[in-house]
């Protein structure tokens, strides 16, 4: 893996994790929300596991890239992917389903 990309690789997965944790602690700080049942009720939700899934995939790479410094393993290649499919399920779900059910048409021919 050239430097280039290694440093984009290591700065994405980065920001992932420190997204994922962040919206984890907002979840369970705030009480008003958007999910409903909030709190520790909210990780019953396909959204926020998929996040969750996502952002623990993305710290294994993390170790990977700064310990490791070779490429990944085959099984952190299939977790990337894996998270990667159920991020675009729920994108897929919210933009064809929830979003004209609750009537945000403008987000869809958004793009």
């Amino acid at each position: 893996m050239n430097t280039r990309k290694r440093n984009l690789n290591l700065f994405f997965n980065f920001l992932i994790v420190i997204l994922v944790l962040i919206s984890i602690y907002l979840m369970i700080t705030t009480s008003d929300g958007i999910i409903k049942g909030s709190k520790l009720k909210a990780l019953k939700y396909f959204t926020v596991q998929s996040n969750i899934f996502m952002g623990i995939s993305a710290f294994i790479s993390l170790f990977y890239l700064l310990f490791k410094k070779d490429k990944y393993p085959t099984w952190v290649t299939i977790l990337k992917l894996i998270s990667t499919t159920c991020l675009t399920l729920t994108f897929l779900t919210v933009l064809a389903y929830l979003a004209p059910l609750m009537g945000l048409w403008v987000l869809i021919w958004c793009f």
